[in-house]
Formats: C-alpha cells, sequence, structure tokens
C-alpha cells in the first residue's frame, strides 16, 4: 500500500500566521498548528490532474478546511467532495469511517497555471501552485485516490476510444461488492463466420453508473444499445435498489468482434474502482440458419417482444432470413 505520508514520514510545520510553505505539500504532509493547543491539521495532495478543460486535486486532511482552487492567481468556484481514506487512517490512527479523503473540481483552460489555498479553523492559512499531470499519465494507486470522482475520469471522454480504455485500465480493480449494478452472463457464443458476439443475460444499474461489456481480446462494448426484455424475476430480487432498470433488466446484446476472444465480462465503475459483475465463456455457435434460430427460440421464454429481439439479434448476425 502507498504510503499516504508521501516520500518522507517526516511532517512540516508553518512557520508563520500567513502559512507559507516551506516544503511541497504534493510530495510532504503539512502540519498546521492550533495557537490555542488542539490538534494540529494536516493536509497533503496525492494527485493533481488536467481533465477535458477541468482540473481535479485530490488528497486528503485530518480536521476541519477550507479548500480553494486558483486559475492563473485567480479563485475559483470549486466543488468539493469528502469520502473516506482507509490508507490515511491505518497511517495516522484513525477512525476508518472518517471523512479525510478530499477531491476538488474546478474549470481551467488548458495551460493556466493551477493553485491550491486552504485555510483551517485554527487560523492558519497559506497557499501553494500545484504541477499538474495529464490524465493518460494517471497510475492505477492514483485513481483510487479520487475516491467518487474517479468517474469523471471517463466520463468526459468519449466511451470506447483509446483514451476511454486506457483510462479504464488504470482504476484499481473493486474488493467490495458493486452496490451501484448487478449483472449476471446467461449465455454468450461467438457466432461462426460472422465475426459477431451474441450474449444474453440481465442488467440492473443506477442512475449514472459506467457499465460496459469487454473481452478478453481488448475490445469493449456499450451495453445500452442491447435489445431490452422485461425480467419479473430480476425485478422481484432487485427492484428495491434499482426500480424500473430491474424490471427492464434482460437484454439481448450482439456486437462485431475483432481478434478470437474467449471470454465476456460485464464491468462497472464506483469509487472503490472496477468491479467485475459477470462473465462467461465465449462458447462458437454455428452460422447455420435453422441451428442458429433453434438457439435463439430456445433463449428464455416464448412471446412477441423476446420474438422480436431474436430476430432482431438474428439479422443483425446475418443469419436470420424471415
Amino acid at each position: 500500500m502507498k504510503n499516504p505520508l508521501g516520500r518522507k514520514a517526516l511532517l512540516s510545520k508553518v512557520a508563520s500566521t500567513l502559512g507559507v510553505p516551506s516544503i511541497d505539500i504534493q510530495q510532504v504532509p503539512l502540519e498546521l498548528p492550533d495557537e490555542s493547543g488542539g490538534t494540529p491539521v494536516r493536509i497533503k495532495v496525492d494527485v493533481a490532474i488536467r481533465l477535458a478543460g477541468r482540473v481535479l486535486v485530490g488528497g486528503w486532511s485530518t480536521g476541519p478546511v477550507q479548500f480553494a482552487l486558483q486559475v492563473d492567481g485567480r479563485t475559483v468556484s470549486t466543488s468539493e467532495t469528502r469520502f473516506s481514506r482507509q490508507d490515511v487512517a491505518a497511517h495516522l490512527g484513525l477512525p476508518k469511517d472518517a471523512q479525510t479523503g478530499f477531491v476538488l473540481i474546478a474549470e481551467a483552460a488548458a495551460g493556466a497555471s493551477i493553485g491550491l489555498s486552504w485555510a483551517a479553523n485554527s487560523g492558519r492559512a497559506g497557499s501553494q501552485p500545484l504541477v499538474l499531470r495529464p490524465a493518460s499519465e494517471l497510475t492505477a494507486g492514483d485513481s483510487g485516490m479520487l475516491g467518487p470522482s474517479a468517474g469523471l475520469l471517463t466520463s468526459a471522454m468519449a466511451p470506447h476510444t483509446p483514451e476511454w480504455r486506457d483510462a479504464i485500465t488504470r482504476f484499481p480493480a473493486a474488493a467490495t461488492e458493486c452496490l451501484d449494478a448487478k449483472a449476471h452472463v446467461e449465455a454468450a457464443h461467438i457466432v461462426r463466420g460472422t465475426g459477431q458476439v451474441v450474449v444474453v443475460g440481465w442488467l440492473a444499474t443506477k442512475p449514472g453508473t459506467q457499465v460496459w461489456g469487454e473481452d478478453d481480446a481488448g475490445n469493449t462494448y456499450e451495453l445500452e444499445g442491447a435489445y431490452r426484455l422485461v425480467r419479473n424475476d430480476v425485478h422481484q430480487l432487485f427492484g428495491a435498489l434499482f426500480g424500473a432498470s430491474a424490471r427492464m433488466s434482460g437484454f439481448i446484446f450482439h456486437a462485431a468482434v475483432s481478434g478470437a476472444p474467449s471470454v465476456f465480462r460485464i464491468k462497472a465503475l464506483s469509487e472503490q474502482g472496477v468491479h467485475l459483475l459477470s462473465e462467461a465463456g465465449l462458447s462458437p455457435l454455428s452460422e447455420d440458419p435453422a441451428t442458429f434460430a433453434r438457439w435463439l427460440f430456445g433463449v428464455g421464454a416464448g412471446g412477441g417482444r423476446l420474438g422480436a429481439a431474436r430476430r432482431e439479434a438474428g439479422c443483425a448476425s446475418g443469419v436470420w432470413d424471415d
């Protein structure tokens, strides 16, 4: 685990009430003493990046601090998100649920100089220019320090572009269950001779959750365009969590692929990282129209909407002929 205290374990104290630091808070934590004898507040910046006309600054503090960002020397509107940083809590002996982590976000033109200012309740205040990196240089460890704002890295990008795929690979694998999405792949096939995959299953999400399909050959898939089906069984299980999304969670998905994938996965992004929701091996399926038709009609129960979905999948795969 990365040491949240930075490259040095020593803390640097502010030397004056102006709070002008003699050290770089992007490298070493800064301690803001309380003149009344209270517990000092410590602050540190772990990551600072530029992304599509915005800057994201992530770090931690051990007490109440008011932060603001400056763009070319001018204080600008700054949004702040607080969340728990268990790495910081473990190193400093703080409660695990302490809201020590922060992410600051502000609009900033490309090339503008960025500064951070702070003011503690003790009256200590200060500021420092920041060195920012492009989002493409972010590591998996850095991404984890952005907490619930991590999704901004990909939401600002065109989905499934090389830039988006690169950003997704930098997020750490989540070690906890995803509370924002549930999914199950019930069948996954490659149709011989067509260069397409056909996947059947269900997927329920909360609004705004980033979910996608991918395979082991490096292809990613936008699942929003899949044909949707009513799944009352899923709604009974997860309706309280996902509402209408659980009822219309069934899907039949088809898409062209490159390479020779053997596994299809559904993943989701949360503040804990990337969650693997479900995966299944891609088995070959005959391109023979009669064989393919029998498989399609064997998916789920009969019905007009499902029949239409089967015909849509079959036509798109080039093996269905009405």
